[in-house]
């Protein structure tokens, strides 16, 4: 199956005035497939949403290549050609903060469209009926003002304005965070569907380690800018392999409430501010962890026992 996103050996530091550099990602590497969804987990602060910003061209890279339907997104983004990005689109944790609340509805989506350039004018409400019905969104709010819509609306705005520009890449930063539960699950299913029945492929970051269940065709675990583990979300999340992992999932799906909590009492804090110079950024806190752990920093390398499962971690538990 065809990348159409692929992102190698990606760097991105931040070096504001007066302050330490801080290394937000470090040697990311990943590839999703058309048609395809791949979540970005790890806790606050792993880097992921900088990763994904890295992807959409919002902020420079220091090194690494990234290829978003086989062309090369330049560096700087104010580079990033008008065409790439009409080809991505993000969906941010609160999508009413993106929506001009005294806009009309209508207005939102057209403007979306003459910005991009993606189809003529002539065919803006043909455009706008394909998305509305495929989003399950009535025609009346075309003429409403965006205050006026209810959070899971306001979502679904949002969504119709990224695929109007021809949108094939979403990237969905926290996605169901300002939503209320009946509203999660239905914006679960409607992901699913875009995904199904249109093809829409999706980089994914989240907390949430159901909606990656349940819509994730793939998963990449974060921790301290380095993605430690990757491979299909149904294998990673059943057998995790990197001690990372596993503490996360014990953290938030425990089927053994008592012993993940034994677990997690016994996990040293995390007190280190700064990247270790050398060795694995995880072995200060590792139950697992031997000399080498501290001494040589592991890449991600293929689980024998899982096909495209990969784990940076010289003690696989």
């Amino acid at each position: 199956m065809t990348s159409i996103l692929e992102v190698k050996d990606v760097d991105v530091t931040f070096r504001p005035s007066g302050l330490p550099a801080t290394r937000a990602v470090i040697g990311a590497s990943l590839a999703l497939r058309q048609g395809t969804s791949l979540a970005l987990v790890g806790e606050s602060g792993s880097g992921k949403t900088t990763l994904a910003r890295a992807v959409l061209g919002l902020i420079p890279r220091d090194s690494g290549e990234i290829k978003v339907f086989g062309d090369a997104l330049p560096k700087n983004p104010r580079e990033v050609p008008l065409a790439m990005r009409r080809r991505m689109q993000p969906l941010f944790q609160d999508p009413g903060a993106s929506l001009d609340p005294m806009w009309r509805v209508g207005d939102l989506l057209m403007e979306a469209m003459e910005v991009t350039g993606s189809v003529e004018q002539a065919q803006y409400d043909a455009e706008i009926s394909i998305w509305m019905n495929a989003l399950g969104l009535d025609r009346d709010l075309l003429t409403r003002r965006a205050h006026e819509l209810s959070g899971g609306q306001k979502q679904r705005m949002a969504l119709a304005r990224a695929l109007v520009t021809g949108a094939k890449l979403l990237v969905l930063d926290e996605p169901l965070t300002a939503l209320d539960p009946p509203a999660q699950r239905a914006a679960s299913e409607l992901l699913l569907n875009l995904k199904r029945a249109h093809g829409i492929s999706s980089l994914l970051v989240s907390h949430d380690i159901g909606l990656v269940r349940f819509l994730a065709d793939d998963v990449a675990v974060m921790y301290r800018g380095r993605i430690v583990e990757s491979g299909c979300t149904e294998d990673v999340l059943a057998k995790p392999k990197h001690p990372y992992t596993s503490l996360l999932l014990a953290s938030v799906l425990p089927t053994q409430p008592l012993a993940a909590r034994g677990r997690l009492a016994s996990l040293p804090e995390d007190h280190v501010t700064e990247q270790p110079l050398a060795g694995c950024a995880f072995a200060p806190r590792c139950l697992h962890a031997i000399a080498k752990c501290h001494i040589d920093t592991p890449s991600l390398s293929a689980v024998p026992s899982g096909a495209g499962h990969a784990v940076a971690c010289p003690v696989v538990v």
